[in-house]
């Protein structure tokens, strides 16, 4: 009987090591795509390669020196899991910024000065020829929202989108809209892409940046 114990219990020690090896074989099979960054390699790049970023459009009056203004924080940057890809994200020290919004182009502009409510990170990734891609990365969150976790919104990544309501956007480095999406407590509801603002059907379902008068879809 005795004997019987010792050796179920060497074919139970078996199995779950090998249960454990199949599941770590497993990850890298899962994980061979992914191509890894550090953020070492995204500094060097962006030192050699890129240099400068803008965070308004070529079309709009930038901020003077913007791009002066705007510093990434290498000593902050972190290295990220974000929707199968693995991406550099640095904190942005950029001039503060407050968006607002108007549903129609008729609408005008609010002059009430508010909280700052959007805060700017620069992403890395590279691609299939091993080059390294940057975009602009604005979070925008709720006035709601950031009343209620003020700290955690200027501390947030962008792959922690738990409870966050509000909107991401992605740019060029040269400031133009790419894409984005509207957050309700950490659910998609809405997606943004670029407009043509000579299009009627912007006249309906627009909203509008007040520090660089970005116009763009939300659906």
């Amino acid at each position: 009987k005795t004997k019987f114990i010792i050796f179920t219990g060497i074919l139970s020690v078996i199995s779950l090591a090998g249960c454990l090896v199949d599941e770590e074989l497993s990850q890298k099979v899962e994980n061979k795509d992914i191509l890894d960054i550090t953020v070492e390699e995204a500094k060097e790049y962006f030192e050699s390669s890129v240099r400068t970023f803008h965070l308004s459009p070529p079309r709009t009056t930038r901020m003077v020196n913007d791009e002066l203004l705007s510093t990434p924080m290498w000593e902050k940057a972190v290295v990220l899991d974000l929707e199968g890809r693995r991406v550099v994200e640095i904190p942005v020290d950029a001039p503060f910024a407050n968006i607002c919004k108007r549903d129609n182009l008729k609408d005008s502009i609010s002059t009430k000065k508010g909280f700052i409510n959007t805060i700017v990170r620069l992403v890395a990734e590279k691609d299939a020829d091993d080059k390294i891609l940057f975009t602009i990365v604005r979070i925008t969150g709720d006035n709601k929202y950031i009343l209620r976790h003020r700290k955690k919104f200027f501390r947030m990544k962008i792959n922690s989108v738990e409870e966050f309501s509000g909107m991401i956007k992605y740019y060029t480095l040269q400031g133009e809209l790419i894409s984005g999406k509207k957050y309700e407590s950490g659910n998609v509801v809405a997606t943004i892409s670029p407009v043509d603002v000579a299009s009627p059907k912007v006249q309906t379902r627009v909203m509008e940046e007040q520090c660089d008068f970005v116009y763009y879809q939300v659906d």
